[in-house]
């Protein structure tokens, strides 16, 4: 962590009383405070046992003023002891005499449980260690009983110091994790001895150490076909659903791949993939994988015909042979086969795996993962686990129902794992949940409390959570604010109650030590409850900017979130004040420019850039690659002529030139006869403008699909709308296209072309008041993200490009197709802008006449276009 920046935004953040109320104990905790605990140890205590006492000594000297001593005396003695007779990884925690408490494991592991319930059941204040009146005996009910930690995207696994995450799992085995799973994406990096590769693997390696130091098992996990992103592109694999048999498009065209997936059914590409499952086996030597896990889908898969339906085809024979390295190296290990997205573009894979494993049940699979984002898969809950295979979930707490993903503070979702867990429990031997980051703390906890006992009610887990990391003390009233947090899950529909929730946190702050109300535990409670109360406050007009950017601040401190892939990174919140924000045209590309100039402008640069008439501070463009100037629409006009191959014009604007909140419209005028060139999502696809569109992110924009235009708005993790021209329109003519969003409307997504409504619209309500800026740059005649595998390049000519933050009426569309090169003027309620309101905020206000003099200096000539026009018009 950077402390000196954290210190200072959690001071900045102090929305708290800094008040010190005595400290109140709950049931769960007898006696009085000691400043002394002696930790007694076996005579000859393993490494293992060795860690757990370090363990036991950080957390109880971090959290109060209390010392822990292996030697001489002190009012409290512990004594961890490894005995069998209790029950596999079970312990007991029982009084010797007074003053004496015994913490007895079955094994090593079980000690360590032992340990962590006895912690977790304890109470630390300024005043030294209060013991909690726990005892008793406590088995695992579930044998897996793991955590995935997605080692990817610049996450806080990714990225943060070692010995943070080590603190981090070590703090997480102590609630009853047994396996951590680590993951090693391919996809990323020209092969194993890519020296970014290499650096990964010497932090996966380190991270899967802290697990083995512990006595838990180290897990690793692979997609059955990844590929190096240099790999054959002639061994890739098909992603196509469109005419393909055993698949469907009901979502979307193609699978999610990455695009550098190998097809097993090519000749060499099995032998490659064992390859590099073996290099990964040597890899981790040093460490030892307990556990190897394999995935189908996301990314991963092939739908060619050969592998066809990959889940109980081409994916089973690939795994079987990558299992087969796996248990040639580790003949103890454990396999975990996933069915993720089984079904979801494919027919007949949930029913195909079970046909396959009822005729004979494959020795090579110890464990079959089963879960999905969205419902749980209703096939095995409906006929029973193929095979009769012990299952295991994988829930989601990272991702659902909030984008960014831990773009608000904590997320605790104690009420759907329960729903979840009551629906399936019968079923399971335990899971391995999805996490992103640390926001989603409380639910690894929840999950593992339900994996070691299974009927424990998810919030009884909470208030356990909230007395060991918060107080006793501040049990009830946090569990209020979760509850509330739960409520107000979905950002579009946070009510009146987040300012209840926030109280209550500010109240249970005065009830906490210093060491807790810092920790970024209660940082992450507390932004999530001011992001909360600001969201709402924003529906009220009453939105503090300065809270926003707090937040905003703190989150990016806490999470390492600096260089994190978008849907990880928190983003900025925009607060809605009592004044009107502007609305209108964002930005008009005119494309006006005269290749054929005589004399030639003094500046070259002039035929490279395409400039926005919406005036100074405003987004020109940047001819890339090489798109020409040719004859406009209109007689005397120019446009731009795109080769389909790499042209684009970069607009610039990530967050000015995107929707947020609001509406917007994007209108151009276009014509193509020729061809469009990429057919990675099997019809020809190529994009006319647009801002996070046709990709994993948020946005929208118009293009081209098998010859017809398309408009279309997504929520990255969300709702995608896809609207297309009633006919196609590759007939060489100018074409006038208009997308329209328009928020909280069954037709809220339209698509005019030549003035006319098509006939079909989309339900915009999907979208509620999502945020849907993105991190992209807004392109014309390309996909803007990423960088390195641009897409989609247009194959024709784009003339007048429109953007707006409203949307366009009809009568608004009959305008621009009636009146080339104009745009609509921006109207304030019915009356229009005053001719003196120079920013366009529907006021004429001192901005308006800064603005004025700031023009009227510069203006030394009144026809000089550039400084005079609005100051003289």
């Amino acid at each position: 962590m950077k402390k000196g920046l954290f210190k200072s935004l959690v001071t900045r953040l102090f929305w708290g009383s800094i008040l010190f109320l005595p400290f109140l104990l709950s049931a769960e905790v007898q006696g009085e405070a000691v400043t002394s605990i002696r930790l007694a140890l076996p005579a000859l205590p393993d490494p293992v046992v060795t860690k757990i006492a370090g363990v036991f000594t950080r957390l109880v000297q971090s959290r109060c003023g209390a010392t822990v001593l292996t030697e001489g005396t002190a009012p409290l003695t512990v004594e961890l002891v490894v005995e069998a007779g209790i029950g596999a990884e079970g312990f007991q925690i029982s009084d010797v005499s007074s003053g004496v408490i015994h913490i007895r494991g079955n094994d090593n592991r079980g000690l360590l449980y032992g340990v962590g319930k006895f912690l977790h059941t304890s109470a630390y204040d300024t005043t030294g260690f209060t013991a909690g009146s726990w005892r008793g005996t406590s088995i695992p009910a579930c044998p897996v009983r793991g955590i995935y930690l997605a080692t990817h995207f610049n996450n806080f696994y990714h990225v943060a110091p070692v010995e943070e995450v080590t603190n981090y799992i070590e703090d997480l085995s102590l609630w009853g994790a047994n396996s951590f799973l680590v993951w090693f994406g391919r996809e990323v990096y020209t092969s194993i001895n890519d020296p970014a590769a290499q650096a990964q693997l010497v932090r996966l390696r380190a991270l899967l150490q802290i697990v083995k130091d512990l006595g838990l098992n180290a897990s690793m996990g692979c997609i059955c076909n990844d590929g190096y992103k240099d790999g054959p592109v002639e061994l890739r694999a098909d992603d196509s659903t469109v005419n393909h048999e055993h698949y469907h498009t009901l979502n979307g065209p193609r699978i999610y791949n990455i695009g550098v997936e190998l097809c097993p059914s090519k000749p060499g590409v099995p032998e490659m993939e064992i390859g590099y499952v073996q290099e990964m086996i040597d890899a981790f030597q040093s460490v030892g994988l307990d556990y190897w896990f394999f995935a189908p889908y996301d990314n991963g898969g092939c739908t060619c015909a050969q592998c066809a339906p990959w889940g109980s085809n081409g994916y089973l024979r690939m795994a079987e042979l990558l299992v087969g390295a796996y248990r040639s190296a580790y003949p103890q290990g454990k396999v975990i086969m996933s069915t993720w997205y089984f079904n979801r573009w494919a027919y007949g894979e949930w029913e195909g795996i079970t046909e396959q494993f009822n005729q004979q049940r494959p020795d090579w699979v110890d464990y079959l993962m089963i879960d999905n984002f969205e419902d749980y898969p209703a096939y095995p809950l409906e006929h029973g686990v193929p095979g009769g295979l012990p299952a295991v979930n994988f829930p989601d707490i990272s991702m659902w129902g909030q984008d960014p993903w831990g773009g608000y503070g904590a997320n605790p979702m104690p009420g759907r794992l329960q729903q979840r867990w009551d629906q399936t429990k019968h079923i399971l031997s335990g899971g391995f949940p999805y996490s992103e980051g640390i926001y989603e703390d409380i639910n690894k906890v929840i999950c593992s409390q339900l994996y070691w006992a299974p009927d424990k009610p998810t919030m009884d887990t909470v208030g356990e959570y909230i007395a060991f990391e918060f107080s006793p003390a501040v049990v009830d009233a946090v569990k209020s604010a979760v509850d509330i947090f739960q409520q107000n899950h979905w950002r579009n529909q946070i009510g009146a109650s987040a300012v209840t929730a926030y109280q209550l946190l500010e109240q249970a702050e005065a009830n906490m030590t210093g060491q807790a109300r810092c920790g970024w535990r209660w940082r992450l409670f507390r932004i999530r409850a001011a992001l909360d109360q600001e969201l709402y406050r924003n529906t009220l007009n009453q939105g503090r900017q300065s809270v926003f950017n707090a937040a905003y601040e703190e989150l990016v401190a806490i999470l390492y979130a600096e260089n994190t892939w978008p849907m990880l990174r928190p983003v900025l919140i925009q607060a809605v004040g009592p004044a009107p924000a502007p609305v209108g045209l964002m930005g008009h590309w005119k494309l006006d420019t005269n290749p054929n100039m005589d004399p030639p402008p003094a500046d070259p640069n002039v035929f490279l850039t395409a400039l926005d008439e919406v005036g100074p501070g405003s987004h020109n463009g940047t001819l890339t690659n090489g798109p020409v100037w040719a004859a406009g629409q209109a007689a005397g006009s120019f446009a731009l002529d795109f080769d389909g191959t790499d042209d684009f014009v970069d607009m610039g604007g990530v967050t000015t030139l995107g929707i947020g909140t609001g509406n917007a419209s994007l209108a151009v005028w276009a014509k193509f006869d020729d061809p469009q060139l990429d057919t990675v999502l099997g019809p020809a696809v190529a994009v006319l403008a647009g801002k996070g569109h046709l990709r994993d992110g948020s946005g929208h924009g118009l293009h081209i699909l098998d010859n017809k235009v398309g408009y279309q708005v997504r929520l990255m993790g969300g709702a995608t709308i896809n609207i297309y021209s009633n006919t196609v329109l590759n007939d060489g003519a100018w074409h006038h296209l208009g997308g329209v969003l328009e928020r909280g409307k069954t037709n809220g997504v339209r698509l005019y072309v030549d003035g006319v409504l098509q006939s079909q619209t989309g339900d915009s309500t999907v979208f509620g008041a999502s945020n849907l800026n993105d991190d992209s740059l807004f392109y014309v005649g390309a996909r803007s993200w990423p960088a390195e595998v641009r897409r989609f390049h247009f194959n024709g000519q784009i003339d007048e490009v429109q953007l707006y933050d409203i949307a366009l009426t009809q009568e608004n569309i009959d305008y621009l197709y009636a009146h080339p090169g104009e745009a609509i003027k921006l109207v304030c309620g019915d009356w229009g802008f005053l001719d003196r309101d120079f920013d366009r905020n529907c006021y004429v206000d001192l901005a308006d006449f800064a603005a004025f003099m700031s023009q009227w200096l510069d203006c030394t000539d009144p026809a000089d276009p550039v400084h005079c026009v609005s100051a003289y018009q």
